[in-house]
C-alpha cells in the first residue's frame, strides 16, 4: 500500500488543504503543520479506513478492512510518543500488520520498523465485546518531523458486527477518510453520531458493479472533554455502519437492519444454553423461597443472594464475550460477569415459578438507542428482567451489591433495554430515571467555638443511589480509612478540615436510610479581624469544582439526579453578637436550582440550603442556564456571617 520510501510531493498535496499554505511558499512541511496546529506536539496527519463487503454466496459475505494511520510529530521532545498500542476485533483474522517510523532523509524518507512487537489481550469490565486483542510496540527514532505509521489488513466473515470509524481524536486530525465498497445486492444502513457531524462530507458513486460510499473530514480540531463530560462517543464525530439485508434472485436475507434482527441475533447466541434447570439451582432456589409466600419476597431473596454470593469477575474470551455461561456453572464457580449473573438470576427466578428474561442494555457511557439505530454496538451490559406482571417489568442488575430490588443503578437509568419476554419475544423498554427526591443526602451540622477553636458534630442521612454507593464504600473499608472516605463523599470547603469519630448505622430494611455520624475540627477556618469574626457557613460546597467554561462543547453528565440538603447551626458565643447575616439567595429552573436561607433563632444562627439537579444529561440551551446557576451558586458560597465581640 505504501512503499518504504517516497517523494515529498504527495505530502505537499495534503498541505494545500491548510489555509494560508500555497505553492509559492517554501516546501517546509514541518513549519506548515506547526503553523496550522499551534500548541500541539503531535497530530494525526492521515487516518484512513477502506472496507469492502465481498459477497461470496447468497448468504456468505466477507468483510475486508484496510487501515492506514500516520501521526506527525511537531516537537523535538517526542520520546513519550514511542510506546504505542493498536486494538483489533477478535473475530477478525489478521492478514498483515506493520508499524514503523518514517524519518526524513535528504529528499526522501526512510522507514524504521517498530520494535518489541507483542500481541496481547485486554478486558474491560462489563462489556460484551471486550476480548479485543492488541499489538503493543515501540516506534524507534521518534523526533520532530517524523511520522509514526501503522498499517493493517483484517478479514472477517461475520456480517453482524458493525463498522465504526471516528473522524477525530484527542489530538487534531488533518485528514480522515472512510471508503466503503459493496455490491448493490448488499444493503447497508448507517448513522452518524457526535456533536458536530457537519464536518464530515458524504459522497457516493457506482463504479462498475460496485457501490462506493465515502465519508471524509479535514482539519478536525482536537476533541477534548470538559469536566463532568459523558463518554467520548457522545461528542466525537463517528459513523456506525451495518449490513441490513442481502438480496439474491429469490430471497431477501435480513442481517442487522431492525430491532427484531438484533434480538434474533442475541437469541441465537443465548439459544445455545441449556433450557433445563440445573438440580443445584432448583435446590438453592427452593431453600431461599420455601418459607416465603409472596412473589416479591421470593424475587428479593434470590436477587439479594446473587448480589452477595456471586462475585463479579469479568473473564471474556471467545463466545463468552457475548454469551452467558451456563447458570449451573456460574453457581458452582461462585463468580461471573454481568451476563453470567443475569442468566443465573433468570434460572433461579424461573425455578421459583417467576417469569424472568434477559435484558440487553447499554450503559450511559454510550449515546446509542435501539429505536434510533439497531446495532450490536448499542449494548455493553446485561441485566435480568423479572416480569412481576405482563406489563410490569422489574429491572435486576446482579452486578450491584447494595441496590434494593426495584432500585435501578444510575449507570443504566434513562437507557433503552431490549427485554426478553415469555414465548421468546421481546419488548423495547425505557428504563426509568429516578428523580432527585428519591436520592437525597441530608446533612445536619452543629458548630460551636470551644476555647477559641471551631468544632462541629454532624449527621448524614442518605437515600437512593448514594445510599447504595456509601454503603458499599464503608462496608469494604477499614475504619482507619473512614476519614479518607469522608473527603470523597463530602466536598469540604477546606482541606484542613479533620473528620473523626466517624460511625455508620446500617439499614435493616430497604426503606431505611444509610446513616453516618461524625465530628469535625475546622482549624483556621473562622477569620478574626479586630473584634470581628467572619465565618462562612458553607462548610461543604457542592459543584464547587465545576468550572463554567465559555463555549463548552460537551454536555454535562450527572452521575444521578440528586437533592443535597444541608442545615448548619452555629451556637453564638456568649461574648459575641451578630453584626450581619448574608442575604438569602436562590436560583430556580424546572430541572435544577438552589435555595440558601439564613436566620437567627435565639442564640443560634441557622443556614438552610438545598441544591437539586433533576437531569442526568444537560445539553443544548439548558446547559447555558445550568452554567448560570453554577455561577450564582459560587457567588453565594462566598458569603459569610459577621460576629462582633460584645
Amino acid at each position: 500500500m505504501k512503499s518504504g520510501s517516497c517523494s515529498l510531493s504527495g505530502v505537499f498535496l495534503l498541505l494545500m488543504l491548510i489555509p494560508g499554505f500555497c505553492r509559492a511558499q517554501a516546501p517546509d512541511e514541518f513549519s506548515a503543520f506547526r503553523a496550522a496546529y499551534p500548541g500541539h506536539s503531535i497530530i494525526t496527519e492521515i487516518n484512513e479506513k477502506s472496507v469492502s463487503f465481498e459477497l461470496l454466496s447468497s448468504e456468505t459475505i466477507r468483510i475486508r478492512e484496510k487501515d492506514y494511520n500516520s501521526k506527525y510529530i511537531l516537537t523535538g521532545n517526542a520520546s513519550l510518543y514511542s510506546a504505542s498500542k493498536e486494538y483489533f476485533n477478535p473475530r477478525a483474522g489478521m492478514e498483515s500488520f506493520r508499524a514503523y517510523t518514517r524519518v526524513p532523509q535528504g529528499k526522501g524518507f526512510r522507514d524504521y520498523p517498530a520494535k518489541d512487537l507483542v500481541k496481547g489481550t485486554e478486558i474491560d469490565d462489563g462489556l460484551f465485546y471486550d476480548d479485543t486483542y492488541t499489538y503493543s510496540f515501540n516506534f524507534p527514532a521518534v523526533a520532530g518531523g517524523t511520522r509514526l505509521i501503522t498499517e493493517s489488513e483484517t478479514v472477517m466473515d461475520d456480517p453482524y458486527f458493525p463498522v465504526i470509524f471516528n473522524f477525530g481524536d484527542a489530538i487534531p486530525t488533518h485528514k480522515s477518510r472512510l471508503t466503503l465498497t459493496f455490491p448493490p445486492s448488499v444493503k447497508i444502513s448507517y448513522r452518524m453520531y457526535g456533536i458536530d457531524t457537519s464536518m464530515v462530507q458524504f459522497t457516493s458513486e457506482k463504479k462498475g458493479k460496485q457501490m462506493i460510499y465515502r465519508w471524509e473530514a479535514t482539519q478536525t480540531p482536537a476533541l477534548t472533554s470538559d469536566e463532568f463530560s459523558p463518554g467520548i462517543r457522545y461528542y466525537i464525530p463517528h459513523v456506525l455502519i451495518h449490513i441490513s439485508e442481502i438480496h439474491s434472485k429469490d430471497r431477501i436475507e435480513p442481517v442487522m437492519g431492525t430491532i427484531a434482527d438484533l434480538f434474533k441475533w442475541h437469541k441465537t447466541n443465548v439459544g445455545r444454553l441449556r433450557t433445563e434447570t440445573d438440580p443445584a439451582i432448583r435446590t438453592l432456589s427452593d431453600s431461599l423461597t420455601a418459607q416465603l409466600r409472596h412473589d416479591e419476597e421470593k424475587a428479593e431473596a434470590i436477587f439479594r443472594w446473587v448480589q452477595q454470593y456471586i462475585r463479579y469477575i469479568a473473564i471474556e474470551d471467545g463466545d463468552n464475550s457475548f454469551i452467558p455461561r451456563e447458570a449451573g456453572t456460574v453457581l458452582k464457580n461462585r463468580y461471573g460477569d454481568c451476563k453470567d449473573k443475569s442468566n443465573l438470576l433468570k434460572a433461579m427466578l424461573g425455578s421459583a415459578g417467576l417469569n424472568a428474561g434477559l435484558g440487553w442494555i447499554g450503559t450511559r457511557d454510550l449515546p446509542y438507542r435501539y429505536s434510533d439505530f439497531p446495532s450490536i454496538a448499542n449494548d455493553n451490559h446485561m441485566i435480568c428482567i423479572w416480569w412481576k406482571e405482563p406489563d410490569k417489568p422489574v429491572f435486576l442488575d446482579g452486578t450491584t451489591q447494595y441496590h434494593n430490588i426495584g432500585q435501578i443503578p444510575a449507570f443504566i437509568q434513562g437507557k433503552e433495554c431490549l427485554a426478553e419476554t415469555a414465548g421468546h419475544e421481546f419488548q423495547l423498554l425505557e428504563v426509568p430515571v429516578e428523580s432527585a427526591d428519591l436520592n437525597i443526602i441530608q446533612d445536619s451540622l452543629f458548630l460551636s467555638f470551644r476555647q477559641g477553636r471551631l468544632t462541629g458534630s454532624g449527621t448524614m442521612r442518605v437515600t437512593g443511589e448514594n445510599k447504595a454507593q456509601f454503603t458499599g464504600l464503608f462496608k469494604r473499608a477499614e475504619k482507619s480509612r473512614y476519614n479518607e472516605l469522608m473527603m470523597r463523599i463530602k466536598p469540604f470547603a477546606s482541606n484542613k478540615f479533620i473528620a473523626s469519630d466517624i460511625s455508620t448505622t446500617e439499614s435493616t430494611s430497604s426503606s431505611q436510610p444509610f446513616m453516618l455520624a461524625y465530628h469535625l475540627d475546622l482549624p483556621d477556618y473562622a477569620v478574626k479581624h479586630g473584634d470581628n469574626i467572619y465565618l462562612n457557613m458553607h462548610t461543604e460546597r457542592i459543584l464547587q469544582n465545576y468550572r463554567v467554561k465559555n463555549k463548552r462543547l460537551t454536555p454535562f453528565m450527572n452521575e444521578s439526579c440528586f437533592s443535597r440538603k444541608s442545615t448548619v447551626i452555629l451556637e453564638i458565643p456568649e461574648d459575641m453578637e451578630v453584626v450581619s447575616l448574608p442575604e438569602n439567595s436562590s436560583f430556580q429552573h424546572p430541572d435544577f436550582g438552589f435555595k440558601i436561607q439564613y436566620h437567627k433563632e435565639g442564640s443560634r444562627i441557622l443556614m438552610v440550603s438545598e441544591i437539586t439537579v433533576n437531569l442526568l444529561l444537560i445539553e443544548g440551551g439548558t446547559l447555558a442556564e445550568f452554567d448560570e446557576m453554577i455561577d450564582n451558586l459560587k457567588k453565594a458560597y462566598l458569603n459569610s456571617i459577621v460576629l462582633n465581640k460584645i
